[in-house]
């Protein structure tokens, strides 16, 4: 699995992405993952989407948000948590997947593990 957090952070403001190798569109109908929460205190993960990620330069892509089950404070600390079948069809040519997740080193230091991470037609 892929984990990140910002506890014990100095820094200001942390974000971090995990993002798939490109991804033939037509080969890509459905995405699913588990995820999982450790001493939670915000929603630190979100999910996107895109077709024009260069594959170095994240801020000139344009990334759509993609809805999942996601972990919450209800949780028990590192459950797996299924994403559910996530709908990416309806886009051309080559895709990525973005995992950000975002924190601080004072109130959002919410750990956040990802796995099994499949793209399936």
């Amino acid at each position: 699995f892929a984990e990140a957090t910002a506890f014990q952070s100095t820094d200001t403001e942390n974000e971090m992405w995990l993002i798939t190798p490109g991804l033939k569109a037509t080969d890509a109908k459905t995405l699913s993952f588990e995820s999982a929460q450790a001493f939670y205190k915000h929603d630190g993960l979100t999910v996107y989407i895109s077709n024009d990620f260069d594959g170095t330069n994240i801020d000139k892509a344009t990334w759509k948000k993609l809805t999942y089950k996601m972990p919450t404070a209800a949780d028990a600390n590192y459950d797996w948590v299924q994403s559910g079948n996530i709908d990416v069809s309806g886009y051309s040519g080559t895709i990525y997947i973005g995992f950000q997740h975002k924190g601080d080193k004072t109130t959002n230091t919410t750990t956040c593990r990802l796995d099994n991470v499949k793209v399936t037609k």
